[in-house]
This record gives C-alpha cells, structure tokens and sequence, in this order.
C-alpha cells in the first residue's frame, strides 16, 4: 500500500474520531473521501427496524424526499447486497446490472462498502457517478479500510446519544452493546480513586 494511501486512511481515522456528533463525523467523512475519490453521490445507511432495512443517515446528492422514503430491504439493490453478504460491491455499468435500484437515472458506476463491526454489518457506505466503469480496486480497497473505523466511530456516537438522552442527575447506563469499552472506562475511574461523576464536578461533561 503506498505511501499517500496510508497517509490518507490515517488521516481519515483522527476526522472521523474527532467528534462525537454524528451528523459531524458523516459530514467529515464524506469530505475526506471527496478530496481522494471524486464522487457525485453519497451515502451512509443504516440499517433499521427490525434490521430488514437500509436507510440514508447522511448523503449528498439525493433529494430530502427521496433520501428521506428511500428503504433498500437487505439482499437488494447494490447496497442491500453489500449489506446482506458483509462484502464490499462494485459496479462498473449500473444499467447492466439487475440489482441496481434505479433511483436516480444517470448513475452509471456505484461502489457500496459495508460498515462492519464486531463482525456485523450495521450499515453501508455507498458512492456513486455518472460515469462507466470509474471507481478502481484500489479506491474500493480505500473505502473497506475506511469502513471499519468509521463503524466504530458511528457506533461511539451513537452511544453517546443515547447516554445524552437519559434524564439528568440520574445514574448514565451505557447500552450494552458499548461492551468492554464502558466497562473498561468504569475500572479506570475505579483505579483513579473517583467515579464520572465526581470527575464532573470540577469540569464540564459533554454526551
């Protein structure tokens, strides 16, 4: 792997972790990639309900409507393959491919990434252009790298949300999902002589 990409996927990692606000770190993620992979559309999805779904939590290049209505069930479409497989799918002509989802007309070329984490899809990453047979290996190689730390980097905001949400004054109860993360966190504080809490009280404590 050469030198720039390395650099790049570093680069990536302190963004994406630099913020615990999703809408942020999405909005962090999709300018990076444009700088290296000059794409026209993109997309995060997430999958919900019942996890049957996908749904866009971030994209440029697709109207509120449509992103807002679009659901893409798993085993469907580009992203919903990528999603239902946990392999990354690239398309080089998208009118000879039927799978595609037919969106948006002019796409042409779609590269769709799974977020994987803890060997679990949770959503996907998906860049798309007008263009034939435009996105390389190479860039898909980016994105799989990508792709893993900005699943954790999602799961820690998203954590932090529901953290956020829970009534203050009131004991903060991390999802268990957070697993060792919290829990490791709670034996330093234990080892510190004080609890979160009381570390709050001399500084301010954000999510």
């Amino acid at each position: 792997m050469s030198t720039e990409v390395l650099a790049t996927l570093a680069e990536i990692g302190e963004e994406v972790n630099a913020s615990l606000d999703l809408d942020e770190v999405l909005a962090r993620t999709a300018a990076l990639i444009k700088r290296h992979i000059d794409y026209e559309i993109f997309g995060v999805l997430m999958i919900e309900g019942d996890g049957s779904y996908l749904r866009h939590r971030f994209s440029i290049g697709y109207s509120r409507e449509l992103a807002d209505n679009l659901r893409i069930p798993l085993g469907q479409g580009i992203t919903g393959s990528a999603a239902a497989t946990g392999h990354p799918v690239r398309v080089s002509d998208t009118s000879k491919d039927a799978r595609y989802i037919n969106a948006i007309d002019s796409v042409r070329s779609e590269l769709a990434v799974p977020l994987m984490l803890r060997g679990k899809c949770v959503g996907v990453l998906d860049i798309q252009s007008r263009h034939v047979d435009y996105f390389t290996r190479d860039q898909q190689n980016i994105l799989t790298l990508l792709a893993s730390r900005l699943a954790v980097a999602i799961e820690n905001a998203r954590l932090f949300q529901k953290v956020s949400a829970q009534p203050p004054g009131g004991r903060k109860t991390w999802p268990s999902s957070a697993g060792e993360t919290a829990r490791g966190g709670e034996r330093r504080d234990r080892r510190s002589g004080g609890d979160a809490e009381g570390a709050g009280s001399g500084a301010g404590c954000d999510r």
